[in-house]
């Protein structure tokens, strides 16, 4: 198995915050709260905000230092590690918890409390690549042009004949296109009939569930003896029937 990369770590933790923005908006489809609660409304414009500029921040810093920024190290692995399991365990289970259906709202559900716990790690996953980024650099000022870096030992033959050519066979595609192609799978949803309801379950992460048809989106429908299904693009308003 090949060891984990923190682009990889990166993805993992942007998968996380869109799992806990969907929540979000479960919460307020399914919760009716005595009050508007401004606060849910601060703590999903965060988790939107650190789900773009994550990304980002990892791009600019393999611009600024190379593609080794994204290979990481041991410490930003270990770092990157730590702060996935703090979203998975302080925040994302607090949120499905209260957009559990049939869950009676609290008058004090605690979202300020989770905005105030999510701050400081998605600083710390941008700390994590700042840190990283200041040690490539100074890896490469150490070598400097005395010390020019000894040229790599030619990679071994890593497949017998028969998987050599399976490997030449494979297609290789850019970073775009394996980004639109991961878009397409989370715009996807599968139609199945739960407790005698239709629920939505997301292609690319079985945890973002809702009972709502998703807008703008590839959905699969229930089997029916009569019907074939097949992913159809739904209208930007939702339809109040299905053919």
């Amino acid at each position: 198995m090949s060891p984990v990369t923190l682009q990889q770590q990166v993805e993992q933790f942007t998968v996380e915050l869109s799992t806990c923005i969907q929540l979000c908006k479960e919460i307020r489809t399914n919760v009716k709260f005595a009050s508007t609660h401004h606060n849910l409304d601060r703590l999903q414009t965060a988790l939107e905000i650190s789900e773009r500029s994550i990304p980002e921040t990892l791009t600019n810093a393999r611009r600024r230092v190379g593609s080794q920024v994204e290979r990481g190290d041991g410490i930003a692995i270990t770092e990157m590690h730590s702060h996935i399991q703090d979203l998975q365990g302080s925040i994302k289970p607090k949120l499905r918890g209260i957009a559990a259906p049939g869950r009676k709202p609290s008058k004090h559900p605690g979202f300020s409390k989770l905005n105030e716990a999510f701050k400081p790690i998605h600083k710390a996953v941008l700390g994590t690549i700042s840190t990283l980024s200041t040690r490539i650099l100074d890896a490469d000022r150490d070598q400097g042009p005395s010390h020019p870096r000894p040229a790599p030992a030619p990679a071994p033959e890593r497949y017998p004949d028969s998987a050599a050519a399976a490997a030449r066979a494979e297609v290789v595609i850019s970073r775009a296109e394996y980004d639109e192609l991961r878009q397409y799978r989370r715009s996807c949803w599968l139609e199945i009939l739960h407790g005698g309801r239709i629920r939505y379950i997301n292609a690319h992460d079985d945890d973002m569930q809702t009972w709502e048809r998703p807008e703008n989106a590839f959905i699969k429908d229930y089997v029916r003896p009569s019907r074939t299904p097949s992913f159809e693009r739904t209208a930007a308003t939702r339809r109040t029937s299905r053919a």
